[in-house]
């Protein structure tokens, strides 16, 4: 609604969490985190080898089973492959709970063309069969892997016939099929990026906080404090920073800045790729700016020995520090 993060909004929870916790996976757009002291083994995506009934179709095939037909998708000839891999006995229970609804059809072949073929899935319902086609890419150098999306709408289980159509004048020989399970789950590991555009907040936040953090916390890193001032522009300034730095309570950035017109303000950190990013208005005297740097991942766990500070219109800077949170 008002675009403040999260993390920011509820910075004392984010903050438990990036003691406690660390980052696992993902799944689809929600993360998932383990306590630090839990064990966890990511768990090998399941592999189902088929048999294949069928190997190879040449263009002077034809028979009832296999041979020159009419493409469903283009009405013109081409080479079929009915059933050309066994079901019978397939045991789907190793594919987890959706049974290889997320799963592709792993097809090794070679073919003395290239072109395009076509996969035909044969599903059955209680009362009747749908054949769902899915197409696929057809390469003629040598020894290539395809992967074909399975049907969604039903398991493995169910699934009574998969049938190959190719091209005529083609040779095409399957040398391997397999189902692999394809996950919704993505392992992240440590690598969590946070960008957050903060906009005005960090200066409602350094100016007008009743709690006035950016003046009654401790100061416990000083960056940047000379009576001269020193101007940030896109090109950006590099500021040294203690790697030990106590974290523990959390972390403000406190920036002491003024620009002759409006500009935003980018600090970066960390290997990750995560930074910081705010508004600062014209303005004849300086005004307080305030982040909580402690509410990114990346500032909690990485030994931060620098900020880099740019802007896109130049800003005055006079004093920029680290403080201790509250």
């Amino acid at each position: 609604m008002d675009g403040v993060p999260n993390e920011v909004r509820s910075y004392r929870v984010a903050e438990f969490i990036y003691r406690n916790y660390r980052p696992l996976g993902r799944v689809y757009l929600y993360e998932l985190w383990i306590a630090n002291d839990a064990a966890f083994q990511e768990r090998t995506p399941a592999v189902i080898v088929l048999p294949i009934t069928r190997k190879i179709i040449e263009p002077s095939a034809s028979s009832d089973t296999d041979g020159a037909t009419s493409c469903p998708w283009t009405g013109e000839d081409c080479l079929r492959m009915w059933d050309f891999v066994d079901l019978d006995g397939l045991n789907t229970s190793e594919l987890g709970p959706k049974r290889g609804t997320s799963s592709t059809l792993n097809l090794t072949y070679v073919s003395s063309r290239k072109s395009s073929g076509l996969i035909r899935f044969d599903h059955r319902y209680p009362s009747h069969v749908v054949g769902k086609f899915e197409p696929f890419p057809i390469n003629d150098q040598g020894r290539t892997e395809v992967s074909v999306p399975l049907p969604k709408d039903g398991t493995i289980g169910e699934l009574e016939s998969v049938t190959l159509d190719v091209p005529p004048d083609t040779t095409f020989e399957v040398v391997d099929a397999r189902i692999i399970e394809k996950r919704s789950f993505h392992y992240i590991g440590t690598t969590v990026t946070q960008r957050f555009d903060l906009r005005e907040l960090p200066y409602i936040w350094g100016s007008f906080d009743e709690r006035d953090a950016a003046h009654r916390t401790d100061v416990i890193a000083t960056l940047y404090d000379d009576p001269e001032e020193q101007v940030v522009d896109w090109q950006g300034i590099t500021l040294p920073v203690d790697p030990a730095i106590d974290k523990r309570s959390g972390n403000y950035l406190h920036i002491r800045a003024r620009a002759d017109d409006a500009a935003t303000v980018i600090v970066r950190y960390g290997t990750m790729g995560s930074r910081f990013s705010f508004n600062v208005g014209p303005s004849d005297t300086y005004n307080d700016y305030l982040i909580r740097l402690s509410t990114q991942w990346s500032w909690m766990t990485e030994g931060i020995d620098a900020l880099n500070v740019s802007a896109t219109y130049p800003v005055r800077i006079e004093g920029v520090h680290v403080r201790r949170g509250d």
